[in-house]
């Protein structure tokens, strides 16, 4: 890769900085808003007005000459002392406003929706738009807005029933996309761009199986003998893990009885497949913020891991979380947080408190029986 002098500056529509001391952008894929930190001192020192930026203010922040973040400027920090002079600005992407404020709906009603359409008419209103990168999810029904609840809380629902994470772009708008929708050009490789790694492996949170269970009234449906000794009437699902030396059971309860039977067996799959792929993380600190191709490292991004010292090989993972940095001490470098693609799979969910069907038939149904007449 040919060498380029990457710096981040920060763009109002007013001016444009950079030279920054210290610099922090951070995105994920399971998380909502990307944010940064960058700190300047000394160099203002002699110049008051220098840092012409507000709180609110809309921004963007470039590395070298690629967007990386668009937002606002959430907060000022000026400070002097006797030996220095700093200025401190933080802020996140546009899309704070889904996770902080309220969500507003006409009736609080959204109506006959797949998960791309409600979140888009959520989003509208913020002046966020919304692309899909693995289909639009499936059709919602009537979904009703509760009070305080935020568009993020919402959308992150809905994503959750559609398989689907949610997060957001250079641009500052919302993604809809399964785990690792994307790949980088060339990945993480000790010898070559790792300048430090740490990886964790636990079995403390992963079991031999997951039973998926309803709760009977029936005492005698209850659960017989030792743990995985379940009646066929209470059971719905068992999923094992091979890879999990010892018996070591986990119980969960199905959320709706018989009307939840498909998403319980989803969440016991999910539970085993979450587990293996959270129980194996790696956090590596590379010499670049850009892949071999000149990308900068995107989260959700699936790369190649190779790192035989701690004993990864020839694994495509996928990228969790990056975070951009540049200090006086460590040099420009970036943090990533790669894990299997497994260990990104959303939630299952129960979207409804009971099958949508027989909402819409409680809700168009006329009664036409007169009531009794008093006595």
């Amino acid at each position: 890769m040919a060498a380029r002098v990457d710096q981040l500056t920060i763009s109002t529509g007013k001016l444009t900085l950079g030279g920054w001391s210290t610099i922090r952008v951070t995105r994920g894929a399971e998380r909502l808003p990307s944010d940064f930190d960058i700190i300047a001192t000394d160099r203002f020192s002699a110049e008051p007005g220098g840092v012409d930026i507000s709180p609110g203010d809309v921004c963007e922040i470039r590395l070298g000459g690629d967007l990386v973040l668009t937002g606002y400027v959430d907060r000022i920090a000026a400070s002097i002392s006797a030996s220095d002079h700093t200025v401190r600005i933080r802020g996140r992407s546009k899309c704070q406003d889904l996770v902080d404020c309220a969500a507003i709906a006409s009736g609080m009603t959204i109506q006959s929706a797949t998960t791309l359409e409600l979140a888009k008419t959520l989003a509208a209103k913020f002046g966020i738009t919304v692309r899909a990168l693995s289909g639009e999810g499936p059709q919602l029904q009537a979904f009703g807005i509760a009070l305080s609840e935020t568009p993020y809380e919402i959308i992150e629902r809905c994503a959750r029933w559609s398989e689907l994470l949610v997060y957001d772009d250079p641009t500052g708008n919302l993604v809809l996309a399964r785990a690792g929708a994307t790949s980088m050009g060339s990945g993480v490789a000790q010898g070559v761009n790792v300048q430090a790694a740490l990886a964790e492996f636990g079995m403390d949170q992963r079991f031999s199986e997951v039973l998926a269970v309803i709760q009977s009234v029936d005492a005698l449906q209850q659960i017989r003998g030792d743990a995985s000794d379940i009646s066929p009437g209470n059971l719905i699902w068992r999923e094992l893990d091979k890879t999990v030396p010892r018996y070591r059971p986990h119980i969960i309860m199905a959320e709706q009885g018989l009307m939840g039977l498909g998403v319980a067996e989803k969440r016991a799959k999910w539970e085993v497949a979450r587990r293996y792929g959270r129980s194996q993380a790696v956090r590596v600190t590379v010499d670049s913020w850009r892949d071999a191709a000149g990308k900068l490292w995107q989260p959700n991004a699936v790369l190649p891991v190779e790192l035989p010292a701690l004993k990864i090989s020839a694994k495509d993972w996928v990228i969790g979380e990056v975070s951009f940095s540049n200090s006086m001490e460590a040099g420009t470098t970036a943090d990533l947080v790669v894990m299997p693609k497994a260990a990104f799979e959303p939630a299952p969910t129960l979207l409804y408190p009971f099958d949508w069907q027989v909402a819409q038939s409680v809700r168009t149904q006329t009664f036409t029986d007169k009531p009794a007449a008093a006595p």
